[in-house]
């Protein structure tokens, strides 16, 4: 028999995470990024899944809601409308963080401002706390494999990833984010561990309790920061972007003084001994010669 793994990173460990340090309320423009009119939990769902398929919809007939809160517990691992076995799409986003990483820290940046209370530092620690402690726990994750959880986008091992003392939350999330559809996509292997997380509800229909204690501490004290400077940029020119009524400054050149030029004096040309023809009433030519002189382009005879 196959010992249970407990805890297990996972797609629905992580999104409970997730949850814990969800807003009860966002912005409209915020959240109509996601096809979204509120902050619940499908709209972040979509929300994760937008990450590696920016066209995503949901599909009519589907039950997102009903597929989202399983997904939660584990009972499944992807649907119609959770792609998490679309190879195709994760393949791409695979490409995307190794190359294209501040596209994708962008993503999220937009993603944990709309969705996280990251303004509250109790809420960021829980989250990071818990994730850490999930991803040290997890005895399949060897020391040596490694996480896109650094915002200079370059790849750092699980052994370094847990002993770090600075965390930028975008950058974390969307490194454990990236390694969960790539590596650890089995949803249902993290069942056990969702189990042991929560107590049973005392009414039927009640919701189940969230009891574990992994989120509590952590073995050394980390500084998070929520933005970073490449972060920063890249939010500014999407809110940009995304902002349709937005009209250009107009470029001010600064014309060139052109200073007036003085006019050259026309030269005065002498033509010496011009030959003058002309004729008489009996046919005769007569030539003679005399000097003239061309002042402003006009013929002056000399005396």
């Amino acid at each position: 028999m196959i010992k249970e793994q407990i805890p297990y990173l996972c797609g629905g460990t992580f999104f409970v995470l997730l949850l814990r340090s969800k807003r009860k309320s966002s912005s409209k423009k915020d959240l109509r990024i996601y096809g979204s009119d509120g902050c619940n939990n499908t709209a972040l769902m979509t929300a994760l899944i937008m990450m590696f398929d920016p066209k995503y919809q949901v599909l009519a007939g589907s039950s997102l809601e009903t597929n989202t809160s399983r997904y939660k517990k584990c009972d499944i691992a992807s649907a119609d409308c959770l792609p998490f076995d679309d190879r195709a799409l994760i393949n791409s986003f695979d490409t995307s963080v190794k190359t294209d990483y501040y596209h994708e820290l962008l993503k999220m940046q937009k993603l944990i401002e709309t969705f996280l209370t990251i303004e509250k530092e109790a809420k960021n620690k829980e989250l990071v706390y818990g994730l850490l402690n999930l991803i040290k726990q997890d005895e399949t994750i060897l020391p040596n494999y490694e996480f896109y959880a650094l915002p200079n986008g370059k790849p750092i091992s699980k052994s370094h990833l847990c002993a770090l003392t600075d965390i930028n939350l975008s950058a974390f999330l969307l490194g454990v984010w990236h390694f969960i559809l790539v590596h650890h996509s089995d949803n249902k292997t993290g069942a056990p561990t969702i189990q042991s997380w929560h107590s049973l509800p005392s009414e039927k229909g009640d919701r189940h309790i969230f009891k574990s204690d992994i989120c509590d501490s952590y073995d050394h004290e980390i500084k998070i920061s929520t933005t970073c400077e490449e972060a920063d940029d890249a939010v500014d020119a999407y809110e940009e972007a995304d902002d349709t009524n937005d009209i250009p400054e107009p470029k001010v050149i600064e014309a060139e003084v052109v200073q007036p030029s003085v006019a050259t004096p026309t030269p005065t040309q002498n033509i010496q001994n011009f030959f003058n023809i002309s004729q008489t009433g009996n046919g005769i030519n007569i030539g003679y010669a005399e000097k003239i002189e061309i002042r402003d382009g006009k013929v002056v005879k000399l005396k």
